[in-house]
């Protein structure tokens, strides 16, 4: 049970830095000029075009929504698993 939980507090803690990362970025874009903003916000891929461009202001952010990404890979593995292959179904498809 302390794993889970464990494990829990490190995905979300985890979420909640990269999310934290981006909005910092976003807000760098918006700093820039509004149509940078816009861009960065709706279209994730404009934003790797922006940190290029504005590397010595964005490389922070970037550096800690990398790390965190690549840190929460293994929690993202084991959380993630498809409905059919929950135990009860399991279970159900056994008995019969």
């Amino acid at each position: 049970m302390g794993i889970v939980v464990l494990s829990n507090i490190f995905f979300y803690a985890g979420f909640a830095i990269m999310t934290v990362s981006y909005i910092w970025i976003v807000i760098l874009a918006f700093h820039e000029s509004t149509r940078w903003g816009l861009l960065c916000f709706f279209l994730p891929p404009a934003q790797l075009v922006f940190i290029f461009q504005s590397w010595d202001e964005c490389k922070i952010p970037f550096f800690i929504y990398f790390v965190w990404s690549v840190y929460r890979m293994p929690f993202f593995k084991k959380r993630t698993r498809p409905w059919w292959s929950s135990r009860c179904f399991e279970k159900v498809q056994s008995d019969t």
